[in-house]
């Protein structure tokens, strides 16, 4: 643990939810439920350079980012999981705000959280229904789409997870290896409280 010092608050916009920082540590996006997009935040300057719509669906409503993951090697691209009235309606890779042609729109079954592990591929979790899949879907200049998916390597509703070196850890403390042909169940620890 280190020490911080607050310097200031800015505001962004209705509602923040969703952050993601890129990897170079420039920019913050943001995902606002209040106006049902993201913001691209330059953190040294302070200034929002960037806003785009997320869109809607024509029964459930806007579409607002439940879960947004910035594209590693870049700090223009993220993957954006969109969610509209509780459900998970789908994922999108946007370049500088501009949705790419390939996207995943598979309502129920469609991941809700996304991580990238490389700059080409995504994994994903759909943590609001029982099926409890989790997906690879690789990431190419057309967008994203599922190249395979898997029940029950993690269970748990509001389920989150992180990537690293070659490794998926669920919030509840399941670990899997990512660097199989499959992902492929490591074990399972307990996290401690708090």
């Amino acid at each position: 643990p280190g020490n911080a010092v607050l310097s200031g608050y800015y505001f962004i916009g209705s509602e923040p939810n969703p952050l993601a920082i890129t990897e170079n540590g420039k920019y913050l996006y943001v995902g606002l439920d209040g106006a049902s997009n993201v913001k691209k935040f330059n953190i040294s300057t302070h200034l929002s350079e960037l806003t785009f719509s997320l869109g809607y669906h024509w029964a459930f409503g806007p579409f607002r980012a439940n879960n947004i993951s910035c594209k590693p090697g870049t700090d223009t691209d993220v993957a954006v999981a969109v969610v509209s009235g509780g459900n998970a309606m789908g994922v999108a890779i946007y370049s500088n705000g501009e949705k790419y042609k390939d996207t995943i729109s598979y309502y129920p079954q469609t991941p809700n959280v996304v991580h990238f592990d490389t700059s080409v591929r995504l994994y994903g979790y759909e943590n609001s229904s029982s099926g409890f899949r989790f997906f690879t879907m690789p990431v190419d200049n057309n967008g994203v789409t599922i190249s395979s998916q898997f029940s029950y390597l993690f269970n748990g509703f509001n389920l989150d997870f992180y990537i690293h070196n070659g490794m998926a850890l669920s919030d509840n403390g399941t670990l899997l290896d990512l660097t199989g042909n499959s992902p492929s169940l490591l074990g399972a620890y307990k996290i401690p409280d708090g």
